[in-house]
């Protein structure tokens, strides 16, 4: 039906609108109770071409009425790689975790990377429990993953028959790159969500987006920008923030606000080069050129001796150091002795960290840097943040003038 001024409102653009407003009110809420009721004339993102008879029909009522205790009435796949422990499974998981009482038909399933095994035992129960049940369905999700599987490895026969099911709503939550043209046989409407870090997106990427999908999540007003600026509508994107992890959050928040709260510090004593009364700056980081390790390696061992009381604890991921750098630690050592035979003291962190002690390492440090060259969002900055830590970042500039990360937080 077409409302005043231009505006389109449907079955399924109000259900749309309001899955939205369930992940973006999540990003800033203490509770996952955040269903409100209904919006009236809200305007749709669907393009005006979108609009079979199907929803009209079988999805929701012309004007439907939501309680507290109504999930959605719409089948939704999530495609992610949520069981490799990188920056879009975390968030993918901190996304179905706030939704997934909200849609009556959820299904998810790993998507563009490998599982990782040590990531999936840090897992606390609930989380897990919540990746398995979710993927329960899998009589109804795996042919579909193995015709997806079978066109992106060139397999796929010339014949073969379409997926006979098809998702009211399907989330590609991963690089451009997965984006198969065989999604469109999963999903009736498609939503992409992505990111880039530096100030313009990738040559192929528009058009890949314009014959996948129909809208696109992006993290912040920075990344909107970058493809705004490559072509693409603006009323084809959303900015909806990455979530904090809930227990993390819940710690920290009493941390800053409940005067009895006793911060867990349990991860000094494992900080073994630290000393009891070393003021700790903590990083976190994929080690690869983005992040710019160099510049916080160089200006750490320059700046302090052995007889300053600070220590650098950091917890960064190995799989990009070459097997020629043994281990990250001898790289570090090499580093600092390079600059001072007196190096102050340093940590690495030796271990996967499990996603329920994120908020006690926060709470361990008195400080938090991040030298990355450029982010998309930069979860471990807001989750340092949340925790109340002073957070350092580099702001890099180009010649431009364009800044890489400009949001303001």
């Amino acid at each position: 039906m077409v409302k005043g001024g231009g505006n389109v409102t449907t079955p399924l653009s109000k259900s749309l609108t309001i899955l939205f407003l369930i992940l973006a009110v999540y990003m800033c809420s203490t509770e996952l109770y955040i269903r409100k009721g209904i919006f009236k004339n809200t305007s749709s993102s669907v393009p005006l071409s979108f609009f079979p008879s199907y929803y009209d029909e079988n999805l929701l009522e012309a004007e439907p009425s939501f309680t507290t205790d109504e999930p959605l009435n719409i089948s939704l796949l999530w495609l992610a790689p949520f069981k490799s422990g990188s920056g879009y499974g975390i968030e993918a998981t901190g996304f179905v975790q706030s939704i997934e009482s909200d849609i009556s038909h959820l299904n998810i399933f790993q998507w563009g990377e490998f599982e990782s095994a040590s990531y999936l035992n840090t897992l606390d129960r609930d989380t897990r429990g919540l990746l398995d049940r979710l993927w329960s369905a899998t009589s109804q999700v795996q042919p579909l993953v193995n015709y997806l599987q079978a066109a992106a490895d060139g397999s796929l026969p010339i014949n073969s028959q379409e997926p006979s099911k098809k998702f009211d709503i399907l989330i590609a939550h991963i690089h451009p790159g997965g984006w198969l043209d065989q999604l469109k046989e999963m999903g009736q409407y498609r939503i992409g969500r992505t990111m880039f870090e530096t100030d313009r997106i990738p040559d192929g990427w528009i058009d890949r987006f314009y014959s996948t999908m129909h809208e696109l999540w992006v993290p912040s007003s920075f990344t909107q920008n970058q493809f705004i600026a490559a072509g693409l509508e603006p009323s084809r994107i959303q900015v909806i923030p990455q979530p904090l992890e809930r227990f993390l959050f819940h710690t920290c928040n009493q941390s800053l606000h409940e005067p009895t709260f006793v911060v867990p510090k349990a991860w000094r004593s494992t900080f073994h080069t630290c000393h009891e009364d070393d003021f700790v700056f903590l990083s976190i980081f994929k080690w690869e050129p983005r992040k710019g390790v160099e510049f916080l390696l160089d200006a750490y061992f320059h700046e302090f001796r052995s007889t300053d009381h600070v220590c650098l604890v950091i917890l960064t991921s190995f799989r990009q150091v070459t097997e020629s750098q043994t281990t990250i630690d001898h790289l570090v050592e090499s580093i600092a002795r390079n600059i001072s035979s007196q190096f102050p003291r340093y940590w690495l962190i030796p271990s996967t960290v499990s996603p329920n002690d994120m908020a006690s390492l926060y709470l361990s440090a008195d400080a938090f840097v991040l030298p990355s060259r450029g982010e998309g969002w930069g979860r471990p900055l807001m989750e340092a943040m949340a925790c109340g830590l002073p957070t350092t970042l580099f702001l890099f500039q180009l010649k431009s003038g364009i800044v890489f990360i400009r949001d303001k937080v």
